[in-house]
C-alpha cells in the first residue's frame, strides 16, 4: 500500500488536547465580549429586586392595587381550611384564579 494514501493516526489524547486549547477560558471571554455581553464573578447574596424605587411604588398604587381591586368580584376565595367559598359568578364569567409566588422559596437555599 502507497504512504501517500494512509490516513493519518489521530490518537484520543492529540484531539483532547486540540479541543481543551480552542476552548481556553481566554478564548471564551473574547467572545462574550464580541457578541455584547459582560463577563463577571457571580457574588453570593440574596438578590434585592428595587421594589422599594419610587417608580415601582408609584406603579403599584396608581396601576397594580386598583386593577386587582377591580377584579377582585370575579376572584375565587378559599377559608382556612382551603375550601372555596361559593360566590356567584356573571353569566358567561369564568371564574379567576389569582396565582401568586413567595420569593421564600428562591431565596430557600441561599447562605
Amino acid at each position: 500500500m502507497n504512504e501517500q494514501n494512509q490516513l493519518p493516526v489521530i490518537s484520543i489524547a492529540g484531539i483532547h488536547r486540540r479541543i481543551k486549547q480552542a476552548l481556553s477560558g481566554r478564548l471564551a471571554r473574547a467572545w462574550l465580549l464580541k457578541l455584547g455581553w459582560n463577563w463577571k464573578e457571580v457574588k453570593k447574596g440574596v438578590y434585592q429586586d428595587g421594589h422599594e424605587r419610587e417608580d415601582v411604588k408609584a406603579y403599584r398604587q396608581d396601576v397594580f392595587l386598583p386593577r386587582m381591586k377591580s377584579l377582585q368580584p370575579h376572584m375565587m376565595e378559599w377559608d382556612e381550611a382551603l375550601q372555596v367559598i361559593d360566590k356567584s359568578y356573571e353569566a358567561n364569567q369564568r371564574p379567576l384564579v389569582f396565582i401568586t409566588h413567595d420569593e421564600c422559596t428562591f431565596n430557600s437555599n441561599d447562605g
